[in-house]
């Protein structure tokens, strides 16, 4: 594990798109209703895209110093 925060935030998005697909009348009191596997991909693949673009300076300075380390 070579960064436990890039991991963990990998377990957070599953976890995450995972219970979002879950619905729920809230009157009175909690009561589930069904569950939407087309609202977890979507949400899935939203927070990936997200947490792509926050790590690409991250992605982009490791191309960069291993490609000096190969050529310089």
């Amino acid at each position: 594990m070579k960064n436990i925060y890039r991991s963990f935030s990998w377990i957070m998005l599953v976890g995450i798109s995972l219970f979002s697909g879950f619905t729920a009348n809230i009157d009175k009191h909690y009561h589930w209703e069904s569950y939407s596997p087309y609202l977890s991909v979507k949400t899935f693949l939203l927070l990936a895209l997200v947490l792509l673009l926050l790590s690409l300076p991250e992605i982009i300075i490791s191309f960069v110093e291993r490609r000096k380390k190969q050529y310089g």
